[in-house]
């Protein structure tokens, strides 16, 4: 049996049912609103903008391949740990995130609405038309957690 087939089971075996979870820091003033822009709120006309499933999604096999190259070039260096192989996984699923807000859903989330920038009194409430990224709240708190 090959050393690499060796390690590949221990990386296995050390994986086991560990996971990446990737969402919103807990307790993050961010959390008000992100679960609404990422699934959508019918009742308050505020349309889907997924940062989270969408992304990762469309960017599925670019994550895999990643993680592919990281697992093969750690397996040749006999590493095995997981939080390093997982943490890996998580910081370029996060990353993939931030470019996703960045790019609006790539140009595909719907514009913010006149009536969301502008109070009935006439005060601008958003300074910036940029979706989801006024405050910098949200890109700060996505985050990834090994399990």
């Amino acid at each position: 049996m090959s050393s690499e087939l060796t390690n590949l089971r221990n990386v296995a075996k050390t994986l086991g049912k560990s996971y990446v979870k990737i969402g919103i820091q807990r307790n993050s003033p961010a959390n008000n609103y992100a679960a609404g822009h990422e699934f959508g709120i019918i009742t308050k006309r505020v349309p889907k903008r997924s940062f989270l499933k969408d992304p990762l999604e469309a960017y599925q096999m670019k994550i895999f391949k990643e993680a592919e190259k990281d697992i093969a070039f750690s397996i040749s260096k006999g590493e095995t740990d997981k939080n390093k192989l997982l943490g890996n996984l998580g910081v370029q699923a996060v990353k993939i995130s931030k470019e996703w807000v960045k790019s609006e859903g790539e140009g595909s989330w719907k514009p913010l609405s006149t009536n969301y920038k502008i109070r009935p009194s006439g005060k601008l409430v958003h300074s910036s038309s940029k979706i989801l990224q006024d405050t910098g709240e949200l890109m700060t708190n996505i985050t990834f957690e090994v399990v």
